[in-house]
């Protein structure tokens, strides 16, 4: 639904699951990155940041510039 409501409104989703599967080998492996399958490991958070980041610099720079 997420999904959906971000391609309606013309906004940009993040959707770290299929970044992990696509990109993280063995990411579901117990204290790769998650705990518990749900709450992430240090790495875990690293690699989630790391990967919004990636994701949201081209558009604080677009936005930055317009704005200049």
């Amino acid at each position: 639904m997420i999904r959906e409501v971000g391609a309606e409104e013309g906004v940009q989703v993040i959707y770290l699951v299929e970044y992990l599967r696509a990109n993280i080998p063995d990411a579901g492996e117990p204290m790769h990155l998650f705990y518990d399958g749900v709450h992430v490991t240090d790495r875990g958070s690293r690699v989630y940041a790391e990967h919004i980041a990636d994701r949201l610099l081209p558009l604080i720079k677009w936005r930055h510039a317009r704005d200049m």
